[in-house]
C-alpha cells in the first residue's frame, strides 16, 4: 500500500472514531441524500464511488450509485479501467418496534473492469512459454445481504457501519490466447482476488463497509 493510501486510511480511522464520540441520537431516515465510500479507494480495484439514497416507506430505502475504477497511476503493469453499479434496499428498525437507526439490507452490485499487461503463456502443452500483451475482462456481479447501524453526526451529516456477506459470481475473459495456449494470469495483470484461469467462479464475499451520508433535505 502506498503512502498517500496509508495517510487516507489513517485519516478514515480518526475521522469514524471522531464521529462515533460526537454522534447525535437523532432518528436517520434520508429524504434524500448521498452517499460516499471512502473505503473504496483503497481496494485492490481502487474506486471513486457516490450514490443517493432515498426513503421509499417508513422504515424502507433506496439506495442506487456508482464507482469510477482505476489504477490512478499504480503500479506498472496494472493498467486498469472500468465500472461499478451499486443497488441496495434497506430495511430500518428489522429487531424491534421502535425506530431506530439500525438496518438489514439486500444489495446488488455489477463490476466491469478490463485490464491490460503482460503475461506468460504456456504453449504446446507446456513445452515451451510466450511472453504477449493481453486483456482481460473481469465481469462480477454481487448477490449480498448486510447488517449495520447509522451513526448521525449532525442534521446533515451520519455514518453507515456494516457488515456484508455473500456471494460473487466472477466471469474472467480474453480474447487474445492462442488455441494451444494456457493461460496463468500474472499479479502484474490482475486487479482482484482471482482464480489463475479464464471461467466463471462463485466465490464468498465477506467485507465491513463504511459509508458517510450528506443530507439534501
Amino acid at each position: 500500500m502506498s503512502l498517500a493510501k496509508y495517510s487516507l486510511l489513517i485519516l478514515l480511522i480518526f475521522c469514524i472514531g471522531t464521529s462515533l464520540l460526537g454522534q447525535t441520537d437523532s432518528l436517520y431516515r434520508p429524504g434524500l441524500s448521498i452517499k460516499y465510500h471512502p473505503l473504496a479507494i483503497l481496494a485492490y480495484t481502487p474506486g471513486i464511488e457516490l450514490g443517493l439514497e432515498s426513503t421509499i416507506r417508513t422504515n424502507e430505502s433506496l439506495h442506487l450509485g456508482g464507482s469510477y475504477i482505476n489504477d490512478f497511476g499504480g503500479p506498472r503493469n496494472r493498467n486498469f479501467s472500468g465500472y461499478k453499479l451499486i443497488s441496495e434496499y434497506r430495511f430500518y428498525s428489522p429487531f424491534s418496534d421502535e425506530p431506530n437507526n439500525s438496518f438489514i439490507a439486500i444489495k446488488f452490485n455489477f463490476k466491469k473492469v478490463v485490464a491490460s499487461g503482460r503475461t506468460y503463456l504456456d504453449r504446446a502443452n507446456g513445452n515451451y512459454q510466450e511472453l504477449i500483451d493481453i486483456t482481460v475482462d473481469n465481469t462480477t456481479l454481487d448477490f449480498l445481504g448486510a447488517i449495520g447501524k447509522v451513526y448521525p453526526i449532525n442534521k446533515w451529516l451520519s455514518m453507515d457501519l456494516s457488515i456484508v456477506g455473500g456471494v460473487k459470481r466472477l466471469r474472467i475473459s480474453s480474447g487474445d490466447i492462442p488455441d494451444d495456449a494456457f493461460l496463468r494470469i500474472s499479479e502484474e495483470v490482475l486487479f482482484d482476488f482471482t482464480p489463475n484461469e479464464p471461467g466463471d467462479y462463485w466465490l464468498p464475499v465477506f467485507r465491513l463497509q463504511v459509508k458517510f451520508n450528506f443530507e439534501l433535505k
